[in-house]
């Protein structure tokens, strides 16, 4: 199994216009192969979101279906953290160790709370789901009536 060794926001912008939908940042993550995936040539989906965090840490839950795989997070003080940003690429062991550079956009939104949002605190969570793995999804919701 691959291990991630270091995930790093590379350019991160000095502001962030809010009526602008897209800024553009860099992530770089650092993976440790084993030797097995070498040799069975192993295929990964590389996953990084890009969050903001607000107090402690949400803590994520990754569904994973390859490459429809989606995060939830659970938080630990009534306040969400916001999912700015998603990207993936299909990466292959080939070498011990590997950099991968992804392109990220933040996408602020809508703020979910009123008055002055001066600056946001960055953090990305990196995961990789292997070809051979488990596979989860949800149906999607729907209603029903209750009769008493």
């Amino acid at each position: 199994m691959a291990k991630i060794l270091k995930v790093e926001i590379v350019t991160v912008p000095e502001t962030v216009i809010a009526d602008d939908n897209e800024t553009d940042l860099e992530v770089s993550i650092e993976i440790e192969f084993h030797k097995l995936d070498i040799v069975l040539g192993m295929e990964y989906m590389l996953y990084a979101y890009l969050f903001d965090v607000h107090g402690s840490i949400d803590v994520p839950i990754l569904l994973t279906n390859w490459d429809e795989s989606k995060i939830l997070t659970v938080n630990q003080e009534n306040r969400n953290d916001d999912i700015l940003g998603i990207s993936k690429l299909k990466i292959h062991s080939k070498n011990d160790k590997k950099k991968f550079v992804l392109p990220m956009s933040i996408r602020l939104g809508k703020f979910k709370t009123h008055g002055y949002h001066l600056s946001r605190r960055l953090q990305v969570f990196a995961s990789i789901i292997p070809a051979i793995d488990k596979c989860s999804k949800r149906s999607k919701s729907f209603e029903t009536n209750i009769i008493y």
